[in-house]
């Protein structure tokens, strides 16, 4: 499936369906001329200034909305890159809107041949980072992330009818993040009532899944593969029609019975499988406070001289200023660092043979009503099986004793 992704938007491209950065597309898009994916890359987010701390994580409250900033390659100028604000839901992390400076183009990162995490490893769905404090193991801070589950909206199901009106959705598609504290690390001997220079506070190791594609990528058996845009619970679904039911001969090579929690179809009903998912890209945030030290000309408060302000200085013409200074560090992790990745994950979006994106395939798949709602409680169920997607067809009205009907 993931081979196909690359021509599949290539036609999306001609058909009007993919753009470039907008209101409505998040983080990536693809330029019309080339039919090349041009994805976001990390940009840092907000300093914090010299005499403040990063702010804390949001709490999770319902539709309280945060931001974060990416940076982008501009199409108009590939050599330049913009930076986009992206605005999700603090709670289910689902991407509101975005933004993009095109005013004010910023310098393209460079390429990542290193992981920027002291430990890293990978296990069940997602990376542990350890990072080292001062690259000192006695002080480290460790955060855990997993690949988010994605949500397929889908009806009737889990059967429908020939040439009867099917539907699916891509009811989200939503940022992942975690973060890992330390309040002080005293590095260099103090504490935080009496800090010394070399101490460090606010510590945070932060990583975060942002996907790179705006929507699912569905397949199916004579269907086809099909690009949902993420369009959110509330948004109208892809409308399609199934030609032939889920008949061994024509690919409904799964019984009813050998799928889990498909217990509303009689177990000897075939069933077509096909396969969903999408793919994220991996960043990396550190960040702390570092006490400091620096010699600034004039006396101190007591008219004496402390320090000297260079080297050329004779004699001591400064006094000392302490303060507290933001330090910061942010990269993309690709899953071309990345040792022991499980096989699959990896995709190769550039097409340059080198992997760039992470498959997810963490798809859970959710029934609709009528009304496109899936918390009807006379409807509402949910199933993953881990990016597979099973559907039962039926033969249609003046259909029946397929095949050999037209």
């Amino acid at each position: 499936m993931k081979q196909v992704i690359l021509a599949l938007l290539t036609l999306l491209v001609v058909f009007g369906l993919v753009t470039s950065v907008n209101a409505n597309d998040c983080t990536s898009y693809v330029d019309p001329t080339t039919g090349e994916i041009v994805l976001v890359c990390f940009g840092g987010g907000s300093s914090c200034g010299e005499n403040c701390s990063p702010p804390p994580p949001p709490s999770c409250e319902p539709g309280v909305w945060t931001t974060t900033t990416e940076i982008v390659t501009n199409p108009a100028e590939p050599s330049e890159c913009l930076v986009v604000t992206i605005i999700y839901d603090t709670c289910t992390q689902e991407i509101i809107g975005t933004s993009t400076d095109y005013d004010s183009p910023v310098e393209c990162a460079s390429n990542v041949d290193e992981n920027p995490c002291d430990e890293f490893t990978w296990s069940g769905g997602g990376p542990t980072c350890t990072r080292y404090c001062d690259d000192n193991p006695g002080w480290s801070v460790t955060t855990s992330l997993a690949l988010p589950e994605l949500f397929l909206d889908v009806r009737p199901f889990p059967a429908t009818l020939v040439r009867w009106d099917t539907a699916m959705r891509a009811g989200k598609v939503p940022i992942a993040s975690s973060t890992g504290t330390l309040a002080y690390v005293p590095l260099g001997g103090g504490s935080a009532d009496d800090p010394a220079v070399g101490d460090w506070s606010d510590v945070s190791l932060s990583l975060r899944f942002v996907p790179s594609l705006s929507g699912l990528m569905v397949e199916l058996p004579h269907i086809g593969s099909v690009m949902l845009p993420a369009s959110g619970e509330s948004g109208q679904p892809y409308i399609f029609h199934w030609e032939k039911p889920s008949h061994p001969e024509v690919g409904g090579n799964v019984l009813a019975g050998n799928v889990p929690g498909f217990d509303e179809l009689p177990a000897d009903m075939p069933v077509y499988q096909g396969q969903g998912g999408t793919t994220y890209r991996l960043f990396y945030s550190f960040q702390y406070d570092e006490y400091t030290r620096h010699c600034r000309p004039g006396p101190s408060g007591d008219g004496a001289y402390e320090c000297k302000t260079s080297g050329r200085s004779t004699e001591k013409d400064g006094h000392y200023v302490y303060r507290w200074r933001h330090r910061s560090e942010t990269q993309e992790i690709p899953p071309s660092v990345v040792q022991g990745l499980p096989a699959g994950m990896a995709v190769d979006m550039n097409g340059d043979g080198v992997p760039d994106a992470y498959w997810n395939s963490n798809l859970t798949v959710r029934r609709m009503d009528e009304n496109n709602s899936v918390y009807n409680p006379r409807w509402e169920r949910s199933w993953n099986w881990g990016g597979a997607i099973y559907w039962g067809v039926r033969e249609g009205q003046g259909e029946i004793g397929w095949p050999g009907t037209p």
